[in-house]
């Protein structure tokens, strides 16, 4: 199920951030919370799904949508990048 979920990311990668909170606060924790998913899959133990989730996430990081996306609230556009490194 969970490949099959990624699969779906891969080909559609923003769904991921559909239906945000407008709240800034709970639109930081959604942003991150999303992403933490993402890295809880770069380190499962299945291959198949390390590979999707990589492919998922280079996408949404080459692709810049998703930054222009978090960077169009109203707020310090270098919290979440920060924080989304130090996670890694």
């Amino acid at each position: 199920m969970t490949y099959r979920s990624l699969d779906f990311l891969y080909a559609m990668p923003l769904t991921l951030f559909e239906d945000a909170p407008v709240d800034p606060i709970e639109y930081e924790e959604f942003f991150q919370e999303n992403f933490a998913i993402l890295i809880n899959c770069l380190i499962d133990n299945d291959e198949r799904i390390r590979c999707m989730a990589s492919a998922v996430t280079k996408t949404l990081l080459r692709n810049g949508s998703v930054f222009l996306l978090h960077e169009s609230f109203d707020k310090d556009s270098q919290y979440f990048p920060a924080n989304f490194w130090r996670s890694t």
